[in-house]
């Protein structure tokens, strides 16, 4: 009886611990959410393979930003990476009174690992850009942009709704 009951106190600790552990789980990959003074930016590869950097460069109120992404470890961004880019009021010289504007993003994929620089410099062919997007985008709203191809054709992005 005694083994019985300790059975079924050990099943149910380990039920509660597993609900434990994947909530916390769901916790981590929250998207993030847009502050008020940003744009953001959700960048969903649908590549044919991995990639080295994902750049990003933007214009808006004339003033244009290069940035973009790598991981930390050196390794290549896989092929089905979600990226979160944030364009800021601060960087494009937008005041506090400008609820939305007209955004440019150009994505650029390197297709081979190179240390990131400031100047986004990186060997010409290896950076294949996709088409320039220009849209309507308001302060603190995300947008995602859906990056596809591979390094032999190109790559295309296109608007998406966000939900997809």
């Amino acid at each position: 009886m005694k083994n019985k009951s300790l059975r079924v106190i050990r099943a149910l600790l380990s039920v509660l611990l597993a609900a434990v552990l994947c909530g916390c789980e769901a916790l981590r990959y929250a998207p993030p959410e847009p502050g008020d003074d940003e744009i953001l930016l959700k960048i969903a590869l649908d590549l044919e393979e991995d990639v080295g950097l994902i750049l990003v460069d933007t214009e808006m109120n004339g003033r244009k930003t290069y940035g973009g992404s790598s991981n930390a470890d050196r390794s290549m961004i896989k092929r089905d990476d979600v990226i979160y880019y944030s364009v800021t009021r601060e960087d494009h010289g937008v005041g506090e009174d400008v609820s939305s504007t007209v955004l440019s993003v150009r994505i650029r994929v390197v297709t081979k690992y190179f240390t990131p620089n400031y100047e986004n410099d990186y060997p010409e062919q290896y950076v294949m850009p996709t088409e320039e997007l220009t849209f309507s985008a308001s302060f603190g709203n995300s947008y995602g942009i859906t990056v596809t191809g591979n390094n032999v054709k190109g790559y295309t992005a296109r608007l998406f709704s966000g939900t997809e």
